[in-house]
């Protein structure tokens, strides 16, 4: 990996449903190699990564929707003090009874999808300012996903 490379672990919640009553992250931000904690606030815009319906927070912020929900990142100086350092935050959670079945959410008021309509056609999903090229030859077009597991690189011309 290039010089001075950062690597990012999420913190994640054990809850399956709830409030975040606090978020303790002194100890997270104290842990050796640790650069950077980010939450919900240091979000610029919309906490957002929805590819359509904007219901969909990058980091949690107060409400716990799923287990494994990521409410915080770590940037560490190595992907271990990374991981080690998410391990130590204290989140305390008002947790409530997830909707297992169909009928416990629809009792609650719960949706799949909120209404919606779509505003733009797909010409506006293909106007980008940037042009990726010299991607490896093993990715396929899909591969860029965000639930893509894999590890990429991205150097600018700048970097070289």
């Amino acid at each position: 990996e290039p010089a001075g490379t950062v690597h990012v672990a999420p913190g994640t919640i054990e809850v399956a449903r709830g409030t975040i009553r606090s978020l303790g992250l002194d100890p997270v931000r104290a842990a050796p190699g640790v650069l950077a904690v980010l939450t919900a606030a240091d979000i610029p815009g919309t906490n957002d990564c929805s590819p359509a319906f904007g219901t969909d927070p990058i980091l949690a912020a107060g409400e716990i929707l799923f287990h494994g929900q990521v409410v915080f990142a770590v940037v560490a100086e190595t992907r271990d003090a990374a991981r080690r350092a998410a391990r130590r935050a204290r989140i305390e959670v008002e947790a409530v009874p997830p909707w297992v079945t169909v009928d416990e959410g629809l009792a609650e008021g719960a949706e799949v999808l909120s209404p919606y309509e779509f505003r733009q056609g797909f010409d506006a999903w293909i106007k980008v300012p940037f042009v990726l090229s010299g991607v490896d030859d093993d990715v396929e077009p899909r591969a860029l996903r965000l639930a893509e597991p894999k590890v990429r690189f991205a150097l600018t011309e700048e970097d070289h």
